[in-house]
């Protein structure tokens, strides 16, 4: 996605993964990939993690890089961005 279809283009939401969008090592609710999905309506969103992108879209769903504008693995090693 474009930042320019953005509401506000000038704020950036990075989140870690591990105990903050999921408990460590486990899955994200639904309560959190819907508020997800609704902020990225406003501004851009990424994620950062230790795990590589495997563990990634066990913990937030296969679609884990059509989620987020931005996707750091392995500790930023391993960008990717999203559609």
């Amino acid at each position: 996605m474009d930042p320019i279809d953005k509401h506000s283009p000038d704020v950036i939401a990075f989140f870690d993964v591990d105990g903050a969008l999921t408990a460590p090592r486990l899955t994200a609710t639904k309560q959190m990939i819907d508020f997800l999905a609704e902020l990225r309506n406003n501004v851009i969103i990424g994620i950062v993690g230790g795990s590589d992108l495997r563990k990634q879209k066990e913990q937030l769903g296969e679609n884990v890089l059509d989620m987020f504008d931005y996707t750091f693995s392995e500790n930023g090693l391993v960008a990717y961005r999203g559609k």
